[in-house]
């Protein structure tokens, strides 16, 4: 809304402010149409009033211009003709009189009993007209010099009820018809916008509805505009996504309480045991080991589920360049305990590729991706990570191992929150269940992604994971390779 509409809104009632679309499409339509047509008719009145007028005062002249010939060779005796023909108003009956130098009454005729007295006629003015009342009766009168008599003035004048009703007339005429003209327009184009913005009502009641928390709202094939049916389609969608983030989310807190419930009930009931009765020194020991597992396992999940939301807010970080095989050596590192303890090799094919981002999350998803390949590996097997550069836009990551892989009924769900597959369930392993989904926010955080993908003879047989990330220069990762297509 620029400056203007707040201008022009903020003039008018806080009620026409809240009307829907289509009431104030018509209101705003019947008020211009009102103004408009007002306006129209009032200049159209004018006009045939002016012409009725000039039409009177012309035939006035010349019936003054005729009689003061006529008095003047007939010695001040009125002519024969008792009307004023007047064009399209008939004949009117004529009022006269002459008048001396001091303004007396000379002769007169029509004029009930005694025509004005000269000091009252309104104007003194030869030829030009001018309304008085006499009487009560409204007058059109004109005064006149009667030839050869320069000290006498002749006093024509008509009668201007009739006028005046033809006025009233047309007054009542014009404002029925301006009424019937809005009235007509407000119909008209009640009925014409109605159809164009039933969509658009359509619209406000399903985001109402929405906005009430109902997602069950869908718009469909009941748009027939086809200027809305596109955002009637977007609108589904977005309350499709809608519905799916918020099953997401309920999902997650449920997952989220359920995992945070299970070290909490053991580090309860480990306290509560311990304060039943005394117990010795080694007994005390290993309850405070159990409770110390309990809380390690919350903080686990404490830090991954601030990754999760940290990764979902705004970042505030400046993202700088990374070396791959920086990151890469380093997740070396810091999982090469682990490696050591299922003697597991780790195996690399390095290729000298940069990528824009920050190196500690990088970090994180290349250590969680190989912590998760050396727990499911064989003892004494071999994971192997291989960095491929496909310039001038995408560098692969694919670590491999050489495991049992993961199931087909378990591919779509693996990057689910929490999921955790029978296998990982059978190998007894406390993970909190957020590793791959943490991996995945951090690819897209990096405008890349993170996919589970079928190997390829270059890779080891268990389970692949593949991550794409843009090189150094572009702004996001346009496209998975069709060699290795995308599962989950």
């Amino acid at each position: 809304m620029d400056d203007r509409d707040r201008a022009w809104r903020g003039l008018l009632p806080a009620r026409f402010a809240s009307m829907t679309l289509r009431t104030r499409i018509v209101a705003y339509v019947a008020l211009v149409t009102l103004i408009f047509s007002a306006l129209a008719f009032a200049g159209v009145y004018r006009l045939i009033i002016a012409m009725d007028q000039r039409r009177l005062d012309d035939a006035l002249r010349s019936l003054a211009a005729e009689e003061a010939n006529h008095l003047a060779t007939r010695g001040f005796t009125f002519g024969p003709s008792p009307d004023v023909d007047v064009e399209e108003s008939g004949p009117l009956l004529k009022h006269g009189a002459v008048y001396d130098e001091a303004g007396s009454i000379l002769a007169y005729v029509h004029f009930d009993r005694a025509p004005p007295q000269f000091d009252s006629i309104p104007s003194k003015k030869v030829d030009v007209p001018f309304d008085f009342d006499f009487r009560g009766e409204p007058m059109r009168g004109m005064l006149s010099p009667i030839p050869g008599q320069q000290s006498k003035r002749l006093l024509m004048a008509v009668s201007r009820a009739d006028v005046e009703g033809d006025k009233v007339f047309l007054a009542r005429a014009m404002i029925v018809a301006l009424l019937f003209n809005v009235i007509w327009v407000v119909l008209l184009v009640h009925r014409v916008v109605g159809r164009f913005v039933v969509g658009h009502e359509q619209l406000a009641d399903a985001a109402r509805r929405v906005a009430a928390g109902d997602l069950t709202v869908r718009i469909g094939q009941q748009v027939k505009d086809p200027e809305i049916a596109q955002l009637a389609i977007d609108f589904d969608d977005m309350v499709d996504r809608l519905d799916v983030l918020m099953r997401s989310q309920q999902q997650f807190v449920a997952h989220a309480a359920h995992e945070l419930r299970s070290p909490l009930t053991t580090l309860y009931g480990e306290l509560q045991l311990a304060l039943r009765r005394e117990r010795s020194v080694e007994a005390y020991r290993e309850c405070v080991r159990e409770c110390l597992e309990s809380t390690e396992r919350l903080k686990m999940l404490a830090e991954d589920l601030l990754t999760l939301a940290r990764l979902g807010g705004e970042r505030t970080e400046t993202m700088e360049t990374v070396f791959i095989s920086d990151v890469v050596q380093a997740a070396f590192r810091e999982v090469g305990t682990l490696a050591g303890e299922r003697q597991v090799e780790l195996d690399v094919q390095e290729a000298s590729a940069y990528v824009t981002g920050h190196a500690r999350d990088l970090g994180r998803l290349l250590r969680n991706l190989l912590e998760n390949a050396i727990r499911h590996t064989k003892v004494k097997g071999r994971v192997l990570v291989r960095v491929i550069v496909e310039p001038p836009q995408v560098v692969r990551i694919v670590i491999s191992d050489e495991g049992p892989g993961v199931a087909e009924e378990d591919r779509a769900r693996v990057f689910e929150a929490f999921f955790r597959s029978a296998q990982t369930r059978a190998s007894h392993y406390e993970g909190t269940g957020l590793g791959l989904a943490i991996c995945r926010e951090i690819a897209r955080a990096h405008r890349g992604d993170l996919a589970l993908v079928s190997p390829t003879p270059s890779d080891l047989a268990g389970a692949c994971f593949e991550v794409l990330l843009p090189l150094v220069g572009f702004d996001r990762v346009s496209r998975l390779p069709s060699s290795l297509p995308s599962v989950g």
